[in-house]
């Protein structure tokens, strides 16, 4: 299985992209996606939690704080590793 995790920061049609871009690429394997959001202030997680909460793979991570771009990939991949 694989596992794809996503960090999210304020852009709420860049990570759908993202998503949407890696469902179409994976029809026929079973994967999951880890969203983490890095704090984003502009409700743009709650955005994209709304799309994709209908979706059994796809799983949401809400940050307290921003991380940074590798200690917030990190929270995703620690998570991933329960799969």
């Amino acid at each position: 299985m694989i596992t794809y995790v996503i960090l999210h920061y304020l852009t709420n049609d860049d990570t759908s992209k993202c998503v949407k871009s890696i469902q179409q690429c994976n029809q026929n394997q079973d994967f999951n996606i880890v969203i983490v959001d890095n704090a984003s202030h502009n409700k743009s997680f709650l955005s994209i939690k709304e799309e994709f909460s209908n979706l059994s793979n796809v799983y949401f991570i809400e940050n307290d704080y921003n991380m940074g771009f590798a200690q917030g990939n990190n929270i995703g991949y620690d998570y991933a590793k329960i799969f």
